[in-house]
């Protein structure tokens, strides 16, 4: 089998829009011999490549072309191919559009649902303000307007307590928000190692870095999953087929805590460290916590940094539940616009 010729039909079609033009052209490909499949028609020299610039449009391109029989020669030798050309949104015109790999990363936000139990909140109804129920917030990190308490970068300082001041065991539950930013960035094949980009995958930054545009301290940002998916470029205009690359996406949550996705639980317990040590080494160097009359404790107390009773203010413990590492070299988008 044998290609015989390609001729451009005039049976043509366009139009114009304040998007841009839109245009359909036909080709009519005749062969010797039956062709293998449409594949072989849709390729043939002669009809223009995928992502091509329209001979008297240059801001279009060929985006989708179509393989037709025509019935009317009674043979599988002669078809018509449809070649529909129309301005890709958001990019420049002269842009390769066979190197999706240069085109910016796409990028956008959505929100990651979770139960956390509080034991320390942004503040608390105050049950007497001259000497009445008064539906008012007490003035703890109070917030620019028009924000209430809760703002980006308040904390939690009031103790979720009893009228006693005690803590609630369990500490008070409620479903939280955290932002997630969906990255889409496309990769040339030779430029991604597979196993050292996967090993990024439930990880936590380790130094501060910006991702589509929300700066993030140490240990803001968790890497809920990388995807990669293989494709190919579209083939040129000689025919040969394109590049090979990976079309990866990115999943961050932000967590705005100070300490973000560490791990935060109040210390406190029935035992404390001796008067005498600072840095308990084993069971030796703690005691039972013992109440006014000598007696052991019915609730677990307080703890400061050293493991001995506070009644001031509570320590948090913060643990690493995941790696953390540098993420500079995921070349993740530094704006919202997909820039690196």
């Amino acid at each position: 089998m044998s290609l015989v010729r390609v001729v451009a039909d005039y049976q043509r079609e366009g139009e114009v829009s304040s998007a841009g033009g839109v245009y359909e052209r036909r080709f009519k490909v005749e062969f010797d011999a039956p062709p293998a499949s449409e594949e072989t028609v849709l390729y043939a020299a002669g009809v223009p490549a995928l992502f091509s610039k329209h001979p008297a449009d240059p801001y279009t391109r060929l985006m989708r072309k179509r393989a037709t029989l025509l019935e009317s020669s009674g043979s599988r030798l002669h078809w018509a191919v449809i070649c529909n050309y129309e301005v890709k949104p958001g990019t420049d015109p002269d842009n390769d559009y066979n190197k999706p790999w240069d085109l910016p990363a796409e990028v956008s936000f959505t929100a990651a649902r979770y139960q956390r139990v509080f034991e320390a909140a942004y503040g608390k109804l105050s049950p007497f303000l001259n000497n009445q129920l008064q539906d008012v917030m007490e003035p703890v990190n109070v917030a620019p307007a028009p924000f209430a308490a809760g703002w980006r970068g308040a904390s939690r300082t009031v103790k979720i307590a009893n009228t006693a001041g005690i803590l609630f065991d369990p500490g008070l539950g409620q479903e939280e928000l955290n932002t997630v930013i969906m990255i889409r960035k496309s990769r040339k094949a030779d430029d991604v190692s597979v196993p050292e980009l996967l090993r990024f995958r439930w990880t936590i930054n380790s130094v501060p870095i910006t991702v589509g545009g929300i700066p993030l301290e140490a240990y803001q940002g968790r890497m809920n999953d990388i995807r990669l998916t293989p494709r190919r470029a579209a083939r040129n205009d000689e025919g040969a087929d394109g590049e090979r690359y990976w079309d990866v996406e990115y999943e961050v949550e932000i967590n705005e805590r100070k300490y973000g996705h560490l791990a935060e639980v109040l210390s406190r317990g029935f035992m404390k460290t001796r008067d005498l040590i600072s840095v308990p080494q084993g069971p030796e160097d703690v005691e039972r916590i013992l109440d006014g009359l000598n007696r052991p404790t019915a609730e677990p107390q307080l703890l400061d940094v050293e493991g001995k009773i506070t009644g001031v203010r509570p320590y948090w413990l913060k643990f690493a539940l995941n790696i953390w590492c540098d993420w500079k070299t995921l070349g993740l988008p530094i704006d919202e616009w997909g820039g690196e």
